[in-house]
């Protein structure tokens, strides 16, 4: 019953996203609307069908063996499960890597197989193939921890591979996944078990997808769903809705199609129930783990900032409402999934340095000056004295005009000038500009400005998102004119807000040919002269902003 249930589960999965051609853009938002459906009485027979129960107890005596890590049996089961997987032509990927344990030096390897690995979307199913080692006091086989699971694993890879390939949709596919050095070498803890699931989950998140593409998605991202089997094969098993691991819509497909196949005598009809329909609140140590850890992490943290006012702004000479927590939420968890260096710019006084690895996996030049600054400073009235710094400096550059001339800052970022400015000047206009630098604004009605202009925030957004999708190229003003014309007034807007985001790119750290630890680290810009009290008033009531 086991393999025949999952057999179909997975393929009703596979199966039940409406058809569509493979993008590259849209996997995204396919993979957040996906809905599992039910298949008819017919379809299931045939999907149960597939599964050959002499085949799977050949996969199972392979590994049914003591097989505990860096074992000869441990390196037999490896080099079987492999050459299965390859067999049936699954795209095999086999990650060795070694680990200081508790009993010392260990090398472990994973192994993912992926029936085709330019799909983007996966739906996994995963398993151990170690044992526990319990010599030299007995041998332990560990049929249902977990050579039954893998034996499984390989009968669903050999059933829906040839039904797989012939399907109409592609933008999911299967993935197996063979964890090593789940069992604990001692006693279980956090730091002796799962030693493959946490190594996996870190690499992971490192690895970008598409990786001449996104600067936020990586390939952890490209599970739809996880499914760890483990403890199946004993006689009498039973299985309910674990909260809170279990995906509520995707778990309630199995009891219900076992009532669907116990419903024909050419399937499972005389068996017991094994997948109930009852919720049970229980805390599972398993491969599981890793893969919630983060998602967990993250939605503590939004939640902990989105519990603090003070952190948003809004203008209350409008009489603008302050935020709701939910919309506080949404506004943290939007900001992260958008830009993560944003989030950590815009946020950074409320994160703690224990939280600081959820940004590494994105890290660049911009992420990593930012998570050096709180690791170094870690406390918010530190991050409020570089932010006084920076607005000291900034002050500075304006009134100095080399650093923010119409050259430095086109140079800086050529994209934005052209379709804010560039694209709209004649080329007098353009020559004039290079050859004289008096184009510069009142720094506090800029600022002021910004804070009134909603669009300027929009835009940045749309800016930073469109960066990752092409690279940038330097306009002159020999470039080729758009044909849109606009007035003067909206021309003069429009400078006006590319010159805001210009300085609020350096407020944030984002300019990055500037050496800002000669401004964060250096104490003589805390005394300054106050230009202008109200604009720097406005700006620091949204310090944290």
């Amino acid at each position: 019953l086991f393999f025949e249930m999952f057999l179909i589960f997975g393929t009703l999965f596979l199966f039940s996203f409406s058809f569509c051609e493979p993008s590259q853009n849209n996997w995204k938002l396919t993979q957040a609307t996906h809905q599992i459906r039910n298949y008819e009485q017919e379809q299931l027979l045939q999907l149960c069908a597939l599964s050959d129960h002499e085949r799977f107890r050949n996969y199972l005596k392979y590994i049914l063996i003591p097989r505990p890590v860096g074992s000869r049996n441990h390196k037999k089961v490896q080099e079987f499960i492999t050459q299965s997987l390859e067999a049936l032509g699954y795209k095999v990927e086999s990650t060795t890597f070694t680990q200081q344990t508790v009993v010392g030096q260990k090398t472990f390897t994973n192994i993912v197989g992926t029936l085709d690995p330019l799909i983007p979307r996966r739906l996994i199913l995963a398993c151990h193939y170690d044992s526990k080692d319990f010599r030299p006091n007995f041998e332990f086989f560990g049929a249902t921890d977990s050579a039954v699971p893998c034996a499984m694993l390989l009968d669903i890879a050999a059933s829906l591979r040839n039904v797989i390939y012939n399907r109409k949709s592609k933008d999911l596919t299967l993935q197996l996944i063979f964890f090593d050095g789940e069992e604990s070498f001692r006693e279980w803890s956090d730091t002796d078990s799962l030693y493959g699931s946490r190594y996996m989950v870190k690499e992971l998140e490192k690895r970008p997808y598409p990786e001449y593409y996104s600067p936020r998605n990586r390939d952890l991202d490209r599970i739809d769903l996880f499914v760890l089997l483990d403890l199946i094969g004993a006689k009498g098993s039973t299985f309910y809705y674990h909260y809170p691991y279990s995906v509520l819509n995707a778990y309630t497909v199995l009891p219900e199609t076992e009532r669907q196949l116990k419903a024909s005598r050419n399937c499972i009809y005389d068996l017991p129930t094994i997948f109930h329909d009852l919720m049970i609140n229980t805390f599972i140590q398993d491969d599981h783990l890793p893969f919630l850890e983060k998602a967990e992490r993250l939605d503590n943290l939004f939640k902990r900032i989105a519990n603090i006012p003070e952190a948003f702004f809004r203008d209350q000479q409008r009489g603008e409402a302050d935020f709701t927590f939910e919309q506080r939420l949404n506004i943290v968890r939007s900001t992260y999934e958008q830009m993560p260096v944003k989030f950590l710019s815009k946020y950074s006084c409320y994160i703690e340095k224990g939280e600081l690895d959820l940004f590494e996996p994105y890290s660049d030049q911009t992420m990593e000056y930012h998570i050096e600054r709180i690791k170094n400073s870690g406390t918010k009235e530190a991050a409020f004295r570089i932010k006084n710094r920076r607005f000291s400096k900034l002050k500075q550059l304006i009134s100095e005009g080399t650093y923010f001339s119409d050259r430095e800052m086109r140079q800086r970022d050529p994209w934005l000038y052209y379709h804010m400015i560039g694209r709209f000047l004649t080329e007098n206009e353009s020559k004039a500009l290079f050859y004289s630098q008096n184009s510069q604004y009142k720094f506090s009605d800029l600022l002021l400005d910004f804070h009134d202009n909603k669009k300027v925030n929009d835009e940045r957004v749309k800016r930073e998102n469109s960066y990752r999708k092409e690279p940038k190229k330097f306009f002159s003003y020999e470039t080729k004119k758009t044909e849109t014309t606009i007035s003067e007034e909206e021309k003069e807007r429009l400078r006006k807000e590319f010159v805001i985001i210009m300085h609020e790119s350096f407020l944030e750290g984002r300019d990055k040919e500037f050496d800002y630890s000669e401004v964060d680290e250096n104490s003589k810009y805390d005394d300054y002269v106050r230009i202008n009290q109200d604009a720097e008033d406005k700006y620091f009531e949204d310090s944290d902003d």
